[in-house]
């Protein structure tokens, strides 16, 4: 398999955050980043709002990627970057998966311009 350099600023963005090294993060987003979360319905435009949502979100955990797929598209000029990742919780003492997240990440000149989360919670303990 061929080195993918999309690919990479999108697992480089999981390295960053697990490392909690926000400035190096926020080098890969445009400034004009916008993010929907589409289960809850929120956007969020620019990075630092990006980075700040995150951080509340998941500042206490870990990213594990599984996944990376990527499809380009000739008319729009843009990239499109599917991965799939495990959300573990750094405050228990069991490094388990805790949520599941697929996130949709468009590329434009190098940038990552917009980025859609989907997640799914591991717990299933309200279904019978």
């Amino acid at each position: 398999m061929k080195h993918d350099p999309l690919k990479k600023i999108v697992s480089t963005l999981f390295i960053h955050f697990n490392n909690r090294n926000w400035e190096k993060m926020a080098e890969l987003f445009s400034e004009n980043l916008e993010t929907t979360f589409p289960q809850t319905g929120e956007t969020i435009k620019g990075k630092q709002g990006y980075i700040e949502k995150i951080k509340i979100l998941w500042g206490d955990s870990k990213v594990q990627q599984f996944n990376l797929y990527r499809e380009h598209d000739r008319w729009d000029h843009q990239d499109t970057i599917i991965s799939e990742a495990g959300i573990m919780n750094n405050t228990s003492n069991v490094q388990e998966i805790d949520s599941f997240m697929v996130s949709i990440f468009v590329i434009e000149m190098g940038f990552i311009i917009s980025a859609t989360h989907y997640l799914a919670s591991r717990d299933v303990s309200g279904i019978t």
